[in-house]
């Protein structure tokens, strides 16, 4: 993005032409409805001069594709989009660019009007992503097919589409069926990956860009679920990480007095919300790509200055974009150093406020990173872990369980201070879910207080024993009683504690998870094994010859893989 806004920057006003609209739409530059008036200026400029009727005409679709990104909640956009949505390509043809196109170029400006290069490349690319899959399936089972490889095919429709949008200096890679064809030609060459004795052995850089460009991120989460590996070349993969380190770079500036410091074109690029949402989805594909390439400590260790340098300098970004890069850090914790970390924090703790999650993902990534990866290096710092306690108060339970993972990176002598606060907080507005995960945390001990009363008294009041139905017509069971026995099992709570003996409502199910030794079998069902998915409840199950007996007569009338595996790791 620095790259693109350092050439705009280049350009005298006298030498604005489409290529430099296309780099502002390659921003998401939308403020103000600028492109529009961008636009705006070409379309007088070209008007009625033979040798710029192409340009004239792509100026026009241009402007009609606009329509829908118009921000018309002033009277200036409505007039805009009213203006927008009142222009007649087929007018255009019909009366301008008939004037002065020859017949070959009157053709292809009609196709390109009517969209039918790109219909035809949605067809072919559908076909071959169809018939790709139907590949894999076959070798899947066993079985052998003579086709043809689409690989070349697929290459040539990537190359027609990045010609088709790029040379025409079209403004549609925002359209849902553009980047439907990038979908449709990443999950080609999936299918292609996936398929046993034929697949594809690499992915390549330019696939991959396209990727990280033009695909949505939950979707591309979704496609790569079943993906362990993308395998890569290692220039590819130094590629990827090098527009990784670029894009990190491009926030930030080091040397003169004021040292580390916000790049000011980009600062005032993120800006623009548009902008900023667009830079911060594409953030965060990149490092999804990363994530799934195969990388070492090494690998990230190269980009590692880069994304403390970017942390450190602190721009504007959005905490749900931050989750890809969290998780690496998180997993590539040996990549960075303590001294990294902690810097990270004494720039961002001082920042944190109540009620605001701009940082929430990074600082629990680098927290957790900083657990795992180094656990003997503690935080001795007394105004650090003070101000984060500070700066915790009055916030959300989300917020006080990020003071739980500081808790465990603390200095044994500063940990009470965390802990003074968690209880303060507890004490004033308790919180079931907080103390669970405190609990399983190992920052309050389950008999903390009497915290554990409180803890039952509102899973029980949350309790509705009849589960309750979604959206989609699907009965959902209530876990706040599962939640409650996994705690009971996990940290062998006695069953005559107080709290429990005093639980009433509850249903054969739940009294079963809770109690599985003093339950009465007569009204055992086998299934409930598949609904108790915790190991601590299992392992409480060892030896009970009741329901071995069972779930062994009950898989000798019918095979269940689920409970076949439960049987084996726990009963047998």
């Amino acid at each position: 993005m620095q790259a693109v806004i350092s050439r705009l920057k280049g350009y005298d006003l006298e030498q604005r032409n489409l290529e430099y609209v296309f780099g502002k739409h390659l921003l998401r530059s939308q403020h103000d409805n600028h492109l529009y008036y961008d636009l705006e200026v070409l379309e007088r400029k070209f008007k009625s001069l033979d040798r710029c009727v192409a340009e004239y005409m792509l100026v026009k679709v241009n402007l009609k594709n606009l329509t829908s990104q118009i921000d018309d909640s002033s009277e200036r956009g409505k007039a805009v989009k009213i203006r927008l949505e009142a222009i007649d390509l087929d007018a255009v043809i019909a009366y301008e660019v008939d004037l002065f196109a020859p017949v070959e170029l009157r053709r292809y400006l009609m196709q390109i009007k009517d969209e039918v290069l790109l219909d035809r490349l949605r067809y072919q690319v559908k076909e071959s992503m169809t018939r790709t899959k139907e590949i894999m399936e076959v070798n899947l089972r066993g079985d052998v097919i003579h086709a043809a490889d689409q690989l070349e095919t697929l290459r040539y429709q990537r190359w027609i589409l990045y010609a088709y949008n790029h040379s025409n200096f079209l403004m549609i890679d925002q359209l849902s069926s553009v980047r439907e064809i990038h979908r449709d030609i990443f999950q080609a060459y999936l299918y292609r990956f996936l398929t046993p004795g034929f697949g594809q052995e690499e992915f390549d850089l330019q696939l991959l860009t396209d990727v990280v460009l033009h695909i949505h991120p939950r979707t591309l989460s979704e496609m790569l679920e079943e993906v362990p590996v993308l395998a890569v070349s290692e220039a590819t993969r130094k590629g990827i990480l090098g527009k990784a380190s670029n894009l990190l770079r491009s926030h930030f500036v080091t040397g003169g007095f004021s040292g580390l410091r916000q790049e000011v074109d980009m600062k005032a690029q993120m800006l623009d919300s548009s902008s900023c949402f667009y830079h911060y989805e594409v953030f965060s594909l990149l490092f999804m790509v990363i994530a799934k390439m195969g990388c070492c400590t090494d690998d990230v260790r190269g980009i590692s200055p880069d994304i403390i340098n970017f942390l450190l300098a602190d721009p504007k970004y959005f905490d749900q974009y931050m989750k890809t890069l969290s998780a690496l850090i998180e997993h590539f914790g040996d990549a960075f150093s303590v001294s990294q970390f902690l810097q990270v924090l004494q720039a961002i703790i001082p920042k944190l406020e109540s009620h605001h999650l701009k940082h929430d993902r990074i600082v629990k990534g680098i927290l957790k990173s900083w657990r795992r990866h180094f656990p003997q290096e503690k935080i001795k710092e007394v105004k650090l872990i003070h101000q984060a306690v500070v700066n915790h108060m009055g916030g959300s339970n989300p917020e006080y369980l990020r003071l739980g993972h500081l808790w465990h990176i603390t200095a044994p002598e500063l940990q009470d201070v965390i802990v003074a606060e968690l209880e303060r907080f507890l004490d004033l507005d308790f919180n079931a879910h907080l103390f669970q995960c405190l609990v399983h945390e190992g920052v309050l001990a389950v008999d903390h207080k009497d915290y554990f009363s409180s803890y039952v008294k509102e899973q029980v009041a949350h309790n509705t024993p009849d589960g309750f139905w979604h959206s989609d017509g699907k009965l959902i069971r209530n876990p706040s009683i599962d939640n409650m026995a996994i705690l009971v099992h996990r940290f062998d709570v006695p069953l005559y504690h107080p709290a429990l003996l005093d639980i009433v409502g509850l249903t054969p199910y739940q009294s079963w998870l809770l109690n599985p030794d003093g339950f009465e079998y007569s009204g055992f069902e086998v299934l409930w094994l598949k609904e108790a998915f915790s190991v601590y409840f299992f392992k409480k199950l060892k030896g009970n010859v009741v329901v071995k007996a069972t779930l062994e007569a009950y898989l000798k009338e019918s095979f269940d893989e689920q409970l076949t595996k439960i049987y084996f790791k726990y009963l047998a």
